[in-house]
């Protein structure tokens, strides 16, 4: 049992509760790796910027404007300088 995969059905099982779908990468892969890792690296440099809450209230809250901000404010590259919601709602260039 390698990689987890003692957890993998519970680990589902909550994940399918909170209504997120689980979604499983190949073994090596390392293109779908980087990119979980890479919104990692952008997460933890957002949340650097002040201190840590210390309830999971708090957390979820800090979370809840990192997602505002990373799909409403955010420009990103690859969307050609565009948030995700602006390409979501299909705004133009």
């Amino acid at each position: 049992m390698g990689h987890g995969r003692q957890f993998h059905k519970r680990f589902a099982t909550k994940l399918l509760e909170q209504g997120t779908t689980p979604v499983k990468g190949k073994v090596r892969c390392p293109s779908f790796n980087g990119k979980a890792e890479r919104f990692f690296r952008t997460l933890r440099r957002w949340l650097r910027r002040t201190l840590l809450p210390w309830s999971t209230v708090g957390l979820q809250r800090r979370l809840d404007a990192y997602d505002d901000w990373f799909n409403v404010h955010h420009p990103h590259a690859a969307l050609a300088g565009r948030t995700p919601q602006e390409a979501w709602d299909g705004v133009d260039e």
